[in-house]
């Protein structure tokens, strides 16, 4: 025989009152997400290597260029005409032009890797340029002038949370760009030859200097990453190799 219903009776064990919150998943569920998001993550260390490697050996051509320039002003100074002069200084500069076309095309696929990750673990944070001028940043006259510069500042504050120290990297590597265009005015006979030594120095100490800047961005961007994968995947222990 049944119970008669009383509507004042507490509800039976084990059943939660109305208006009761259920019990909260979110933390295993943001737990997991993490971990999931640490292994969707790869952090692109290889293109950091070649980006490495290329720009290495950017800064030796430069600094072979800087050597062969001393003959090179002479034979230019010697010339009539300095524009139909060919030197191994001359056939340096094509090596150069090829790396510096490799470095462009490896060092922009590895900032775009950078700016995906920076927006997979950062992707409340605003940065000032879109995912094309990772791109056309570095080659579009004018805003080539500062716009790679936000595209690295914003990629650190992203993913390292800083971003001091890209400033005199910056302006090195706009000081040296600007000292290598000068000789092309000197090997077309627009400047005096005996200025090229000088200004193949000076544009060799300033990407010395760039170089130091832009090793640094690379292996701590790097180990940020790394550290973020890292932290991802300690969120759920021994739930991934």
């Amino acid at each position: 025989m049944t119970q008669p219903y009383d509507p004042y009776a507490p509800p039976p064990e084990g059943i939660p009152q109305y208006g009761a919150p259920a019990p909260s998943t979110t933390p295993q569920y943001d737990a997991y997400q993490a971990a999931y998001l640490a292994r969707a993550l790869r952090v692109p260390e290889r293109l950091a290597v070649a980006v490495i490697v290329l720009s290495s050996a950017y800064l030796a051509v430069q600094v072979v260029s800087m050597l062969l320039s001393f003959d090179a002003a002479e034979a230019y100074g010697a010339a009539t005409d300095p524009g139909q002069v060919y030197t191994a200084y001359d056939a340096v500069g094509i090596v150069y032009v090829m790396v510096l076309v490799a470095i462009f095309v490896v060092g922009c696929l590895w900032l775009n890797e950078c700016r995906k990750f920076a927006v997979a673990v950062n992707p409340t944070y605003h940065h000032a340029r879109s995912t094309a001028w990772v791109w056309l940043g570095w080659v579009v006259p004018v805003v080539a002038l500062w716009f790679p510069y936000q595209v690295v500042r914003d990629l650190r504050r992203s993913t390292i949370r800083e971003a001091s120290g890209i400033g005199l990297w910056w302006g090195a590597w706009l000081g040296a760009n600007f000292m290598s265009n000068q000789t092309a005015l000197v090997t077309l006979g627009f400047r005096d030859a005996s200025t090229l030594p000088v200004i193949e120095m000076v544009a060799t100490g300033l990407f010395v200097i760039a170089f130091i800047g832009w090793l640094r961005i690379v292996r701590e961007l790097t180990a940020a990453q790394r550290a973020h994968v890292a932290a991802g995947r300690n969120q759920v222990p021994g739930q991934y190799a």
